[in-house]
């Protein structure tokens, strides 16, 4: 990540990370394993249907654009 300051991500498919439910649970492992090869913390969007059934993790290289 030092090497790409302007990168972002978001995990599309998924609400924010919380223990509240199951999916909230999910989000939250799904952020404790990019933190551990280094990336921050992504945004999460549930999307709509087709998102939740197959969330993907999105890499934005100038999210300011």
């Amino acid at each position: 990540m030092k090497e790409c300051p302007g990168v972002a991500f978001k995990v599309i498919g998924l609400p924010e990370p919380s223990t509240a439910n199951l999916q909230g649970r999910r989000a939250e492992s799904v952020a404790l394993a990019l933190r551990a090869f280094g990336v921050p913390q992504p945004t999460f969007e549930p999307g709509d249907a087709n998102d939740r059934a197959r969330p993907v993790l999105e890499i934005l290289a100038h999210p300011d654009q």
